[in-house]
């Protein structure tokens, strides 16, 4: 387990690192999804401290654990490696849509603990639900809705 949480927090750097130098750049900036897609390392790294916090329910982590093992799959339904940065985006709405359950079931305190984004936890999500459509449309917004469905 200490493996695997090592290579997913060596991940979450890389990714970071990644994420910032394309911000940066003419096409980062010009990108109308860069708040966004910058969104990505935040809510992976509080979703790895959140599934290894001994407060946060089983059944919490098991969630948890479907969307980091999701993110960090290179292929999944909008795939960076074939599309860029833009590939992100499914990524932070299957957060985000974890985040509303996650409300329901983990302490704010806990959250708040563990987020490092530049703005509140809950102005992220309630700006990012709110465009979710339009950022990735209907038909995959429901397949990744799915998700937690079942």
């Amino acid at each position: 387990m200490e493996y695997k949480h090592q290579e997913i927090s060596d991940f979450y750097q890389r990714l970071r690192r990644k994420l910032s130098a394309w911000a940066n750049s003419d096409e980062g900036k010009r990108h109308p999804w860069v708040d966004v897609i910058m969104l990505a390392p935040d809510l992976l790294h509080l979703m790895m401290k959140l599934a290894a916090d001994p407060e946060v329910s089983l059944s919490v982590k098991a969630k948890l654990a479907l969307v980091i093992a999701y993110v960090v799959n290179p292929l999944d339904l909008m795939p960076e490696i074939i599309i860029g940065p833009g590939g992100f985006a499914d990524d932070v709405i299957l957060c985000i849509l974890l985040m509303h359950e996650l409300f329901k079931e983990v302490p704010p305190g806990i959250l708040e603990h563990y987020w490092t984004g530049s703005e509140s936890l809950l102005t992220a999500v309630q700006r990012i639900s709110n465009a979710m459509h339009g950022l990735i449309g209907n038909r995959l917004f429901r397949k990744l809705k799915a998700v937690f469905q079942k």
